[in-house]
């Protein structure tokens, strides 16, 4: 389904979302982009990050974004940041992208 070399490392980013509106909202955590205080960036493995993106209103929904890292994995990377689109109503953005900014603690 996708290609990858033999070993690679992956990151899973386990995601909860919650609809707050009486409305019906599209959120796509599926199609985040990572980035690295390395500067790599890196898009979300879209076909396998299993995610339901309509919110009917007053709802809770949890998933899981898959990032491939490569053979480099997060090897010297101290700080991940998660860029995700605002959610939309008929096809129209509302609100502002999420930025998530995340420290790595190796040990």
């Amino acid at each position: 389904m996708i290609e990858t070399d033999a070993e690679t490392n992956v990151l899973i980013l386990s995601i909860t979302g919650e609809n707050l509106s009486d409305d019906t909202l599209s959120f796509h955590p599926n199609s985040a982009k990572m980035t690295t205080d390395t500067k790599r960036q890196i898009n979300s493995i879209v076909e396998i990050s299993h995610f339901e993106s309509e919110f009917i209103s007053k709802v809770i929904q949890k998933g899981e974004v898959i990032f491939n890292l490569g053979k480099e994995g997060l090897e010297g990377v101290k700080e991940l940041k998660f860029v995700f689109d605002s959610a939309s109503k008929d096809n129209r953005f509302i609100g502002e992208k999420v930025t998530v900014v995340v420290p790595v603690n190796k040990k």
